[in-house]
């Protein structure tokens, strides 16, 4: 564990780290820090507040001390971004889902690397959070099959020259978001071109749903 110790004039010093041994539950943790300050002659009568990420050890931590206890904002601001960027919608793709079943035999080892999306959660239902979801499904239908993503390299190179693999983000680095985006958006015209060489051309990302990737793309180059 960190500890920082700030002063009102803007100035702050680090008290070192304590070492976890074993599991942390937030009484250990506000007794490990209660031995730092004690350390430096300091006691938690000394602090006028503790800020911490929102964990739910630091949140019961936050209660057991005497200091008033903020979160992070910029922890609280993530977990709002996966609310609204990754929960799963209403809406998703039965046909693909079955090509990504455990029994096709065509997934490759690679798939234990990705991200499982389908996190249930109610009253979630947002555009974007489709058509991200929806991006996601057909770029792990196309990427995660030797086969499929084989025909969709000998599209991508016939126009571009050279392989560009479909990527995909993740959770917890969702700034991936945009990689994930942009390339999809290089690359459309072959993907589409592979989605109705294997019939499943129903599932190609409509017009309306690019312009809202594309100003997601403005977003970010605008921030």
């Amino acid at each position: 564990m960190n500890i920082n110790l700030h002063y009102s004039d803007g100035k702050f010093c680090n008290l070192g780290l304590a070492r976890i041994d074993g599991a942390c539950p937030s009484e250990k943790a506000v007794e490990m820090v209660k031995i730092r300050l004690r350390d430096f002659g300091l006691s938690f009568s000394d602090i006028v507040s503790c800020t911490s990420d929102g964990a739910a050890v630091m949140v019961k931590f936050g209660k057991l001390i005497p200091s008033y206890h903020q979160l992070c904002y910029n922890h609280g601001v993530h977990l709002a971004i996966l609310d609204v960027l990754y929960k799963k919608p209403v809406e998703y793709l039965p046909q693909i889902d079955s090509y990504l079943s455990s029994s096709d035999s065509e997934l490759s080892d690679e798939s234990t690397y990705f991200e499982d999306y389908n996190i249930q959660v109610p009253n979630i239902n947002s555009d974007i959070n489709i058509i991200l979801n929806r991006l996601r499904k057909i770029v792990k239908y196309l990427k995660l099959s030797p086969t499929k993503n084989s025909i969709l390299q000998n599209k991508v190179k016939e126009k571009h020259g050279k392989e560009l693999s479909l990527l995909l983000d993740c959770r917890t680095r969702w700034n991936t978001i945009v990689v994930m985006i942009e390339r999809y958006l290089k690359i459309k015209e072959s993907v589409n071109d592979t989605l109705n060489f294997l019939n499943i051309e129903n599932y190609i990302i409509e017009e309306n749903d690019i312009t809202i990737l594309e100003n997601l793309m403005n977003i970010r180059n605008h921030k």
